[in-house]
């Protein structure tokens, strides 16, 4: 994810409402109609069809969900199975509780609590962020060759056998809404989906969820204190101040921006913006109740990044191992012992290691996570805090005998007491594969 790029295709939300009340295209709709997606849907569509840029002027933005009362309270009781330090024994054999307190109430307004505060029930929260069909049908038609055309097979759909390989698990891609080359980005993405999986898939699964600009706070604060979620639940503001990484939430100034100087200044307000952006959608995917998600940055497609077509995703989904937490889809060096071999629906030949050998693998684009992982990850965060998300998912918590039979922390130090991982890790190759891009897709600067 890159540093939100500010431009002059974005203007102030009542030229961006007056512009769309004077035109009856279909655009106008994007604007007025589908404010949950807002301006990277409507960008997004639009890098895929240059020629509407004239329609319409952009700039409403991610909307907010309307707070709505709880319908029941969160359960925080689970079994979180530690996988051994090394791999030998039964993952089921280890058992433990979910650290959080026994019983969440309701919120009093927003998302922020203090300890022991509830939580709302934001079961169908994801559904505004769903692809907006009319930018679905854009893409689709283009697909199709002709501009009356509203819907899109799919190469799976026609070639595989009963639609088998179709997606069919929730997709969240994250986009800073005020980037144009996230937006270009995404509609490259958006593209390759339809094309492999069918348009009907992508409306029904694909999410595109906000990216954190941290150096805008107060701006969009509300996207942070959702991904803290969890957190704020059981630990006060006070408290969370003093948790690695979380602290630039708690230990904001006044005005409600960020108190250290250098969070604000790339590269540090870059990493801690994607922290909390996976953690949004960490929340999220937990809130809706999903066996298993995937989560896409805006450039996962980057062919320095991709391990994997994104036409063979569903098929990594329906092969990953029982006791999977977390299966990175990037393009890595190979490593750990090999868990599985299998083709997908078009032939594709994958192998999928599991993650068990010290590595110092970065990036975080593309990966699947299971419901247990934010069961799991949820009671660390409120424990011991975060780091810098990428290494510290790869190189820590995935490989790092660090922790005791019951998930307790010991030491990251080799040799320090732990015996213990902490998820259970996997990433997948595509025999031969190379992402392919357009020669206009703005190329990755990590």
């Amino acid at each position: 994810m890159r540093e939100a790029e500010h431009t002059r295709l974005l203007a102030s939300s009542h030229d961006a409402t007056s512009a769309a009340s004077s035109s009856g295209s279909v655009w106008s709709r994007v604007a007025l109609g589908l404010g949950t997606l807002g301006v990277i849907a409507a960008v997004a569509a639009l890098a895929t069809s240059p020629e509407t840029l004239m329609d319409i002027t952009l700039g409403l933005g991610l909307s907010l969900p309307r707070e709505t009362p709880a319908q029941h309270g969160l359960s925080t009781k689970s079994i979180r199975p530690v996988a051994s330090g090394d791999g030998t024994r039964p993952h089921s054999a280890l058992r433990t509780e979910d650290a959080l307190v026994p019983k969440l109430g309701s919120h009093k307004s927003g998302h922020v609590a203090t300890a022991g505060a509830g939580l709302v029930d934001d079961t169908d929260r994801d559904k505004q962020f769903l692809i907006p069909p009319v930018v679905v049908e854009k893409i689709a038609g283009k697909l199709a060759g002709r501009k009356s055309k509203h819907s899109y097979d799919g190469v799976l759909s026609k070639k595989a056998t009963h639609a088998s390989g179709v997606l069919r698990t929730p997709v969240y891609i994250i986009a800073m809404e005020q980037s144009t080359k996230d937006a270009q980005r995404v509609a490259e993405m958006l593209e390759r989906l339809i094309k492999y999986h069918g348009s009907r898939a992508v409306r029904e699964h694909v999410h595109i969820t906000p990216g954190i600009n941290v150096a805008g706070w107060p701006d969009k604060i509300e996207l942070v204190e959702y991904a803290l979620k969890s957190v704020l639940a059981v630990r006060s503001v006070g408290e969370i101040g003093a948790l690695p990484w979380l602290e630039t939430y708690a230990n904001r100034d006044k005005k409600g921006r960020v108190g250290d100087p250098r969070a604000s200044s790339f590269p540090l307000s870059h990493h801690i913006g994607c922290l909390y952006a996976h953690l949004h959608d960490w929340q999220l995917s937990f809130d809706a109740h999903y066996e298993t998600t995937v989560i896409l940055e805006s450039d996962a497609i980057d062919p320095s990044l991709l391990g994997v077509e994104l036409s063979s995703i569903q098929a990594v989904v329906d092969n990953a191992p029982a006791d999977f937490d977390l299966i990175f889809l990037t393009n890595r060096e190979k490593g750990g012992k090999l868990a599985k071999k299998f083709k997908d629906q078009l032939g594709n030949t994958l192998r999928m290691y599991h993650l068990t050998e010290p590595n110092e693998e970065a990036g975080l684009s593309s990966y699947i996570v299971s419901g247990t992982f934010y069961k799991k990850l949820r009671r660390y965060l409120v424990e011991h805090g975060a780091d810098m998300v990428d290494a510290w998912l790869s190189a820590k918590l995935c490989v790092k005998p660090a922790f005791d039979k019951n998930g307790k922390f010991v030491a990251w130090e080799d040799n320090g007491g732990g015996e213990y991982r902490y998820l259970s890790c996997y990433h997948v190759q595509q025999e031969g594969f190379r992402s392919v891009v357009s020669d206009a897709y703005p190329k990755a600067s990590r």
